[in-house]
């Protein structure tokens, strides 16, 4: 009980089969970190590692599940997902010429990222507001 008092959050939200899932999440941050500040960007390596990691990432969510919650499967896998379509769109933009159509691609990026938002911040009140009652 003390244990779980004191770092219950950390495990308490996954399933009793993938309790260690912290770790992995973790694990992919320190990824991600690492490979944007010691990597440099030009080298095209860190865009494609930040994709494979959010690919992998998404992968392993969907099939492990290993949050109590469908809902907070669901919301996890679609962040990623998101997450790596963000990388595919710096990769495909890049910094050549801007066409109308690269600049299209960019709006449809940065609208999914509001919606995505907007939705993430629904959710979170809605359970705040359910916590309450």
């Amino acid at each position: 009980p003390d244990v779980q008092a004191r770092i219950g959050q950390l495990y308490l939200c996954y399933t009793e089969e993938r309790w260690w899932w912290e770790a992995i999440v973790t694990t992919r941050r320190l990824l991600v970190a690492a490979s944007v500040s010691l990597v440099p960007m030009e080298s095209g390596i860190t865009p494609l590692a930040l994709f494979v990691f959010f690919l992998v990432g998404a992968e392993l969510q969907r099939a492990l599940q290993p949050y109590r919650s469908a809902r907070e499967n669901r919301l996890e896998l679609v962040t990623l997902l998101l997450l790596g379509l963000n990388v595919v769109s710096v990769l495909s933009l890049g910094v050549s010429e801007q066409t109308w159509a690269r600049q299209f691609i960019a709006a449809l990026v940065i609208v999914a990222d509001a919606l995505w938002i907007i939705v993430l911040i629904g959710v979170s009140v809605q359970g705040v507001t359910l916590r309450l009652w």
